[in-house]
């Protein structure tokens, strides 16, 4: 089942707002990318694969977040979000952000950005944040 709608803004946002994921990445997420035990969610970025030594990921996982993801399957290669089309996701963020009577522009993306903003107040070196955002450089993680 596609996620469409609320559900698909509910679900997914505050994973991307809360680990920094580009789409694509949330999109290609399998089970053999969640380390339950440890609490870590592991994967490469599709955008930066090959360009990047910061490629591969690993980020913490806490109670909240794992619990968006669900529990361990049986098929760990089956995905974890079924979603549709990245535009169709946008179209639901500014839909959800319009009955929420937000009267600012919010997008798909700017959970990403709103992610390396939090980590860098909550203390977490630059550095840090450009690894687990996957930039090849601190000057991308700095827009």
């Amino acid at each position: 089942m596609i996620l469409l709608g609320l559900k698909c803004v509910t679900s997914i946002y505050p994973l991307r707002l809360y680990c920094g994921l580009r789409f694509c990445d949330v999109k290609d997420l399998t089970y053999k990318n969640i380390d339950y035990t440890n609490h870590l969610l592991k994967f490469e970025q599709n955008k930066t694969k090959g360009h990047s030594a910061n490629s591969g990921v690993v980020i913490p996982l806490n109670d909240g977040l794992l619990s968006l993801i669900g529990e361990d399957p049986e098929n760990l290669d089956s995905s974890i979000f079924n979603l549709p089309t990245y535009e169709s996701c946008c179209k639901s963020v500014k839909r959800w952000v319009k009955r929420a009577g937000i009267n600012k522009h919010i997008s798909w993306h700017m959970a990403r950005h709103t992610f390396g903003t939090l980590a860098l107040s909550a203390g977490i070196p630059i550095e840090s944040i450009a690894k687990m955002m996957g930039h090849a450089s601190i000057a991308s993680t700095q827009i």
